[in-house]
């Protein structure tokens, strides 16, 4: 095949990938801060508001090992589709439910761990694929692309919020979504070759397929330290995020603002976040993406205890953008280096690993985050939780001192070429 005419395959693809990826993250901005705000609302606590991170986070821990496995053996178009579909019919089923509101704090808790579950399955499927697509030449560029446009969706989703539509719809409209990325995912893989690894169909995964694949992970990320440092930093912008999420409703309260102006900080954390990932496409490439990584990690732990010391309307909007730009950044520069430095035959298993270690963590520290702010203030958690993740990325990215993106790593087996 030419590679004019691969190309042309490769771009279609991403199009359809990045359109599904806008309409997920469109309808679980506007239903994840919707409901928020609505728990938050109801029971004027931010340890209740954190609950919902906890069980969407932790629901699907006892999966995401076999999840892992399933991605690196068997066809992850299949992982991902069926995903999706099920995703739709409990947003179908669970929608109804919410009009008994004596039971609605009770169905909101169901409903998300239910979706935990699921989710489990579907993102080490979904980034697999997806990483599978690119090279480690343009793995950066793509993700920040593709983050630069789910984060422009976000900032519709949030700022759709102030339009005051039901929970009930806002849930439906999400069941559809998934309907329509699955549509979508369908197109954008059409090209995408499994990997030799795959299991055949007429075969089930067994429980000493399972034992087998995780002593190959084992002995993998020992020999590869730098992934296992890469994977873990990522509990630092992680547990960022959560913390905004769960504290942002409470930090406007504090500073006197209502939905409307919850609606324009979430806006504003995503739009940060998009506008940095367009730019970051024009970055030159680093022999070393140390330096990088050191600089947005302290950044973002720096503007964090920032936060903590604001009690200006305008100036904490202003913070919360550029607070989304270097957590984001940051991520994607992370990730991008862990993808790039790991053979893609362990990385359904990696991922689903990190999902089960990583929202362990990053929810006890959320929920603890959260019930301190109860007991102190918003402001206080900001500025120890800045505090924190400085001293514990730094120590960690010191040992990542001249790493450098490598040549493909599969560039000489057809095993993991993703085009035909």
């Amino acid at each position: 095949m030419s590679l004019s005419k691969r190309f042309s395959q490769q771009t279609r693809s991403l199009i359809y990938i990045n359109i599904s990826e806008a309409i997920q993250y469109f309808t679980v901005a506007l239903r994840d801060g919707l409901v928020l705000w609505t728990v938050l609302e109801m029971t004027k606590s931010t340890f209740a508001v954190s609950i919902i991170a906890a069980i969407k986070l932790l629901s699907g821990w006892t999966f995401s090992p076999i999840a892992g496995v399933l991605a690196d053996k068997l066809k992850l178009k299949s992982i991902i589709f069926w995903t999706l579909f099920i995703r739709a019919g409990i947003c179908f089923i669970v929608a109804p439910l919410l009009v008994y509101q004596s039971l609605f704090l009770l169905i909101i808790y169901i409903f998300y761990l239910l979706i935990g579950i699921v989710n489990k399955f579907y993102f080490p499927a979904f980034f697999t694929a997806y990483n599978k697509m690119m090279n480690n030449s343009n793995r950066f560029r793509f993700s920040s692309f593709t983050t630069s446009i789910i984060m422009g969706a976000g900032i519709l989703g949030s700022l759709t919020i102030t339009t005051h539509i039901s929970l009930t719809s806002v849930i439906l409209l999400c069941g559809i979504g998934y309907l329509l990325s699955a549509y979508l995912l369908w197109m954008g893989f059409k090209e995408l070759e499994e990997s030799s690894t795959t299991v055949s169909n007429n075969r089930t995964i067994s429980i000493r397929d399972w034992k087998q694949g995780m002593v190959e992970l084992y002995d993998y990320l020992k020999a590869n330290p730098r992934v296992t440092i890469l994977a873990f930093l990522g509990l630092i912008p992680e547990a960022s995020i959560q913390l905004i999420q769960a504290l942002t409703g409470k930090f406007v309260v504090q500073i006197e603002g209502g939905v409307e102006n919850y609606s324009l900080f979430l806006s504003l954390f995503s739009f940060g976040a998009a506008v940095a990932s367009f730019l970051s496409l024009f970055w030159k490439k680093t022999r070393s993406e140390f330096a990088r990584l050191l600089v947005f990690f302290i950044a973002s732990a720096v503007v964090i205890m920032a936060l903590g010391l604001i009690n200006s309307m305008p100036i904490a909007l202003v913070t919360y953008a550029i607070l989304g730009a270097c957590l984001t950044v940051e991520n994607n520069a992370r990730h991008s280096l862990r993808v790039s430095l790991t053979d893609l035959r362990y990385n359904g298993r990696i991922s689903s690993i990190m999902s089960t270690i990583i929202p362990t963590l990053v929810t006890l520290i959320s929920v603890a985050g959260a019930w301190f702010a109860d007991q102190l203030s918003v402001s206080t958690v900001f500025f120890a939780w800045g505090i924190i993740s400085l001293m514990l990325s730094v120590p960690f990215l010191l040992k990542l001192r001249g790493v450098s993106l490598p040549t493909d790593l599969n560039s000489n087996s057809s095993k993991t070429q993703v085009m035909k």
